[in-house]
């Protein structure tokens, strides 16, 4: 039975999402929670869909539980293996803190690369034309105004990853811009009009 069928008709039926939607962070769930074996024989979701895939129970603890976010480990077992017991319940309680500590690295690791290109992703709404710039003038990242604007040749031209500028005052204007960067956080240093 393929995922698509059971996204769109098992998933409705599974009455472990009930379940699990009812619980929070540390909390385990297991079948007996819900019915007992006369009760899944009569269920869809256990008599048609877990014995195509050769499942019967399960045994699950809540890692996240948000208005927009459920996390959960589950332990799949067989109609063989039966039911989990106590012995299986503990197990998955003492397990809860390295699963939860593996779940937080990865959501930390995920939103740090979300975050590296948020800079970029900002700018690039911008309709002026935006550079940014290693300390050697060298340029990291240019959003489309800027990539427009130097292909256009109207007095700003990107060469060999440099901006290059036409005119004498554009030139000035910018390196003493370049300047004020390197002096931020000096609070001796003049501020100067920077715009060219």
């Amino acid at each position: 039975m393929s995922r698509t069928q059971y996204i769109e008709h098992f998933a409705a039926l599974n009455p472990r999402i009930l379940l699990t939607l009812r619980q929070r962070a540390g909390d385990v769930a297991w079948d007996r929670q819900l019915f007992d074996e006369g009760q899944m024989k009569r269920d869809p979701f256990y008599s048609e869909f877990l014995p195509h895939l050769g499942l019967r129970y399960f045994v699950s603890i809540v890692l996240e539980q948000s208005v927009d976010t459920l996390a959960v480990v589950a332990v799949q077992r067989s109609r063989k293996q039966g039911h989990v017991e106590k012995r299986e319940i503990n197990l998955m309680r003492r397990l809860y803190p390295h699963y939860q500590r593996a779940y937080d690295l990865t959501m930390r690791l995920k939103g740090a690369s979300d975050r590296s290109n948020l800079l970029e992703n900002a700018v690039e709404w911008l309709t002026d034309g935006v550079a940014l710039l290693r300390a050697d003038s060298k340029i990291v990242y240019a959003n489309d105004a800027m990539l427009s604007f130097a292909q256009r040749g109207d007095g700003i031209r990107i060469v060999g990853g440099i901006l290059e500028l036409a005119g004498h005052e554009a030139r000035r204007n910018f390196d003493v811009a370049l300047g004020a960067i390197a002096r931020l956080g000096n609070a001796s240093a003049d501020a100067q009009s920077t715009d060219f």
